[in-house]
């Protein structure tokens, strides 16, 4: 059967991979469990952030379209 996942090496200060340790011992995950979440939180919040960057610029180019109605209380929630 083949591999479902592709293994990288990387390079952390020795702090930094001690505490990534410690962090995913308390919270009964391996190191990589761990460092694949965080890499999945950081590229989601990433994009999210690039998403925020688009709707200020067309806000101000006067282009974002605003929610009016009951669907704009909804996403105010």
């Amino acid at each position: 059967m083949p591999r479902t996942t592709n293994v990288i090496s990387i390079s952390l200060p020795p702090p930094l991979n001690r505490e990534a340790g410690i962090f995913a011992e308390k919270k009964h995950m391996t190191k990589s469990e761990f460092l694949r979440l965080t890499l999945r939180y950081y590229i989601e919040e990433q994009e999210a952030l690039e998403g925020i960057r688009v709707a200020r610029k067309e806000t101000q180019e006067g282009r974002l379209k605003t929610l009016r109605g009951p669907i704009s209380r909804l996403m105010r929630a």
